[in-house]
């Protein structure tokens, strides 16, 4: 870690540790992230068989990360002294974490969808595709630019500004899904309901890695 004054050596140490966690926490971040496009992206092809194989794997997934934060904050935990610095790392170990709740919720609607053979128009199915892609490649970012925070903190900024680039993507996309979605004809008011619900919380999901990685900016900012 750059320019760590001699009085940070042992606080360093400690940090690296937590953030060589982080990462294992940010990768089960991104496999939850891709289970839940793949079982949306099969209720969006009618393929109701594997829709609740894959909120399974889905939800496994989130159980990982889970785990993985309650390590990491065992961890930080364990730590003496050092107020601001645990502070700082429980903000971001919460950020990052929270991004796994809004995926497995999206994943969950998708399954009752599938459960009723409630299915959605065309055009929705694929701008519902179109904000997956873009959820994967916001998790693939936000788990390089935590790797980057051992491995080259100076990189940092650019998969951060990837990643808002991409959530403005995700809005825009949101916005004409929800469009698409009002002005489906004869829309069964069960799957309206549920349908909103994963829009939703597809684009939460993106304000949570959003927010996560505006949170590893600041974090990387204060240790340079």
């Amino acid at each position: 870690m750059a320019s760590i004054p001699p009085q940070w050596r042992t606080e360093a140490s400690e940090t690296n540790r937590i953030l060589y966690m982080l990462r294992e926490l940010a990768a089960s971040v991104s496999k939850t992230i891709r289970y839940m496009v793949q079982t949306i992206d099969a209720y969006s092809d009618s393929n109701f068989n594997e829709v609740q194989t894959l909120y399974n794997k889905t939800r496994e997934a989130k159980e990982e990360a889970d785990a993985e934060k309650a390590s990491i904050l065992n961890e930080i935990a364990s730590i003496s002294g050092y107020v601001e610095l645990k502070a700082s790392l429980l903000e971001l170990i919460r950020a990052v974490h929270k991004v796994v709740d809004f995926a497995e919720g999206a994943a969950a609607r998708v399954a009752l969808l599938s459960t009723r053979k409630l299915e959605c128009c065309r055009s929705l199915a694929d701008k519902m595709k179109d904000i997956g892609e873009c959820l994967i490649a916001c998790a693939e970012e936000l788990k390089i630019a935590i790797m980057d925070t051992t491995v080259n903190i100076n990189n940092v900024s650019s998969h951060v500004q990837q990643i808002l680039k991409l959530e403005r993507k995700v809005d825009q996309l949101y916005r004409e899904a929800s469009i698409l979605l009002v002005d489906q004809e004869n829309v069964d008011i069960r799957a309206y309901i549920l349908l909103l619900d994963v829009l939703t919380m597809m684009e939460e999901t993106c304000d949570a890695i959003e927010n996560a990685a505006e949170n590893i900016h600041f974090y990387a900012i204060e240790r340079t």
